[in-house]
């Protein structure tokens, strides 16, 4: 089935479809993947069950994590190092202050 088919029958965007396909969407919704299974005559079945809570610090975590690197990149284009200690601490920093901020800065792009 091409992906043009498969984004008419799942009514999703075909960008969607390409970018999910490639794995160049990081997070898509369990709704947009339920569409593309139907479309496909398949069923998603959800196995891995977690605590809601560590689930945020998960994504605190990966935030963070994106966050730092952001840093990271800026200080190296500077010709500055970071060393790992300073890395690891300004992670943990970050992932605290998102843990105890707003639930939508955590989940927002």
């Amino acid at each position: 089935m091409s992906r043009a088919s498969l984004a008419r029958r799942a009514k999703v965007s075909l960008p969607t479809i390409h970018r999910i396909l490639t794995g160049k969407e990081a997070g898509p919704s369990v709704s947009t993947i339920e569409a593309i299974a139907s479309a496909l005559g398949m069923a998603v079945q959800i196995v891995e069950t977690i605590d809601a809570e560590e689930l945020r610090e998960r994504q605190a975590k990966q935030r963070a994590a994106r966050l730092v690197g952001m840093v990271q990149g800026t200080m190296g284009l500077e010709s500055q190092t970071v060393d790992p200690k300073a890395i690891e601490t300004l992670t943990k920093r970050n992932v605290n202050r998102l843990l105890a901020g707003s639930g939508r800065r955590l989940w927002d792009e």
